[in-house]
Order: C-alpha cells, then structure tokens, then sequence
C-alpha cells in the first residue's frame, strides 16, 4: 500500500520479487475506502499482510485503522503510526525506552512556552507536534524571536 513509489519502495518491491514473495501493489490515493465490514477498497484488498509504505501521516494512519478494523495485519499499524506520525509521542516512547532524547518541554500557550525556554536556554528549536519535512520548525536563538514566533503561531492552533 502507497501513496508515493519513491526509491525505498521500489527496492522493496525487487527484493520481494527476487525472495518469490507474491506481491499486489496498491496506490491508495485514487481508491476509495469501504467503511463497512467488507474487506476493502477493491478486489485487490483481501490480503494476508498489508505493508503500510503511505508517505502521507493522515493516509497511512486513516487506511491502517480501517484495515485493522477488517482485522487485518498491518505492518506499520495505526499504533505505529501514531507513535511515530507525532513528536510529542514519539519522545514519551524514547523516554520510556530510556533512549536519550533532546530536552524538551510541552507547552499549551505563549506564556508557558516563554517559562519553558527558560527550563532549556537558548539556542532553542519550536516544533509543532505533527509535521514532516522541517515543515514550520522554526529556531529559537534569543527572547525576541522566540516570542514574535509564539505570537504568529497563537493563530495555527492547535499547533
């Protein structure tokens, strides 16, 4: 299942060609969904395994839950996803796995994420809990870009 057929997935295609393992394609993004208890999206959606490989967070997440909900096996689950798609979850794994991480704080408002740089000192980085790509991260290097920053995200929340 995908979205993009970028060189990973590609490279995954050939080694499971080349181990004989049998293999439908489906590019998720021009198929519609059933939502009903009914496998699938076509006949090609009644598989043993689903390989998870969308690029998009909210497509891989949406599809692996209604796949789950089918009771499929999906690989890279909802769960995973989850997980991974969101860096405040992703941190709480890490921590809880004691993986050292970077320090970081949570913040709801301006002036909690004000009071939360003076817990980590500058240089600082703002970044928004779901996004790929260094999509509106945004470096924190002294007290006054750090609040004109907080002050034009006030208006992207929940960001």
């Amino acid at each position: 299942m995908y979205d993009l057929m970028r060189l990973d997935e590609k490279m995954l295609v050939e080694s499971a060609k080349a181990k004989g393992v049998q293999l439908e394609l489906t590019e998720v993004k021009s198929k519609p969904v059933k939502l009903w208890r009914e496998r699938g999206v076509e006949e090609n959606m009644d598989c043993d395994v689903f390989l998870q490989r969308c690029t998009s967070y909210f497509r891989a997440l949406h599809l692996s839950k209604v796949l789950e909900l089918f009771g499929s096996r999906v690989i890279n689950n909802s769960e995973a996803i989850t997980i991974c798609g969101n860096k405040l979850f992703t941190t709480v794994a890490l921590n809880r796995a004691d993986i050292p991480t970077p320090k970081s704080v949570m913040a709801f408002s301006k002036d909690s994420a004000i009071k939360a740089l003076e817990m980590v000192g500058y240089p600082a980085v703002l970044k928004p809990v779901i996004g790929s790509w260094g999509r509106l991260i945004a470096p924190l290097n002294d007290p006054e870009s750090a609040l004109a920053t907080f002050e034009s995200r006030e208006y992207m929340h929940p960001l």
